[in-house]
């Protein structure tokens, strides 16, 4: 839900379907899978549907807004790093609820079941991303922190190798997956992901990305044929 300049409420489902409200009080809707959903307001003025351009120009507009947000801590981790602190982004209930938005909207007709987040700033948004798309939230974490029996796939780092794993009963073939991370850098870790996930015969719809190093060339990594949705490219990090 967003709040306008003129006081509006505007809140989109899966269905793309529009709504505004106005003012004070409360105000119930169904949507199309029957679930009520309460907003502020004393009614539902306009119901529409948004077209895909004006949908995506939506996002464009939220993405400005977000890049606003980010802030650029030089010399962290080790000297020579430029790192994007989404911490105030995350601080702020409009700029964090844009953010699902706009990392869930070009994947609302893909029929997503499960939303992988890979550890560990990937667990923040993943969940509310799952929760625009009516989906399930799966974490993908490193060695040895799942308690479940799991799947793994390693990688390699720049010096030695990597291990992510996946609980091997959270994923089927039934399922149509989209991988999330707060950022890519070199790609390794969301192609490992992506590894991860055919192991288990599900399908993989995607990745969605908040902030892209654009730099690295972390797409390169990733599976050619696999849509790959960024909302932030940042360059010079």
């Amino acid at each position: 839900m967003h709040k306008t300049q003129l006081g509006m409420h505007l809140v989109w489902d899966r269905e793309r379907t529009l709504a505004l409200y106005i003012g004070g009080g409360v105000c119930s809707c169904l949507l199309p899978h029957g679930s009520p959903m309460v907003r502020t307001g004393p009614a539902v003025l306009a119901p529409f549907r948004l077209d895909n351009a004006v949908l995506m120009a939506s996002v464009d507009h939220s993405a400005d807004a977000l890049r606003r947000a980010l802030r650029t801590i030089p010399d962290f981790p080790k000297p020579g790093i430029q790192f994007q602190d989404i911490t105030p982004l995350l601080a702020d209930p409009n700029l964090l609820a844009r953010a699902a938005d706009v990392l869930a909207a070009p994947f609302a007709d893909s029929g997503i079941t499960q939303v992988v987040g890979i550890e560990s700033r990937g667990f923040i948004l993943a969940p509310l991303i799952a929760r625009q798309l009516d989906a399930g939230f799966v974490p993908v974490r490193k060695e040895g922190k799942l308690p479940h029996d799991t799947i793994a796939t390693s990688y390699e780092l720049e010096y030695g190798t990597d291990t992510v794993e996946v609980h091997a009963d959270a994923l089927d073939a039934d399922d149509c997956v989209l991988i999330h991370d707060d950022v890519i850098a070199t790609g390794g870790t969301a192609a490992a992901t992506a590894h991860l996930v055919a192991q288990t015969d599900a399908a993989l719809a995607g990745f969605s990305f908040l902030i892209a190093l654009t730099d690295l060339n972390g797409r390169d990594a990733l599976p050619a044929d696999a849509p790959v949705h960024t909302v932030l490219p940042v360059a010079g990090a």
